[in-house]
């Protein structure tokens, strides 16, 4: 899929989602560059659009499993988790910057672990929910 065919399923299924805000999230997303920017520097998804097609694979792996499994996990959990688990990476990569390590800068490196922090906040956020 290219960037704006997953922009237009990711929107689609969070359209779907019953939960409040979903209409501010998605305002949210579209002003950001979450469909535009790469999922890492070095890694999976680092090509333009890499984070939303990153999160539409993590999002149709985790509705895959949890129907397989028979689990209770609620879709609208299952879009949440599945499609916003990066989230905190908007606005943190660009397509033309490669990241950088440094073993004797911690101000360097400490920069890759930002995103693992988002991606906790936000799931302390859903349990709370």
């Amino acid at each position: 899929m290219n960037i704006k065919e997953n922009q237009v399923k990711v929107i689609s299924i969070l359209k779907a989602n019953p939960r409040k805000g979903m209409d501010n999230l998605i305002k949210w997303l579209q002003e950001s560059d979450f469909f535009t920017a790469p999922a890492s520097t070095d890694f999976h998804g680092n090509e333009d659009g890499g984070l939303a097609a990153h999160s539409l694979s993590v999002y149709e792996l985790l509705a895959e499993k949890v129907k397989r499994y028979e689990t209770m996990i609620l879709d609208d959990s299952v879009a949440i988790c599945g499609l916003l688990h990066d989230v905190c990476k908007t606005g943190f990569y660009k397509s033309d910057i490669k990241s950088i390590i440094d073993p004797d800068n911690p101000k360097i490196n400490i920069l890759k672990t930002l995103p693992i922090l988002g991606s906790c906040l936000l799931f302390l956020y859903l349990i709370r929910s």
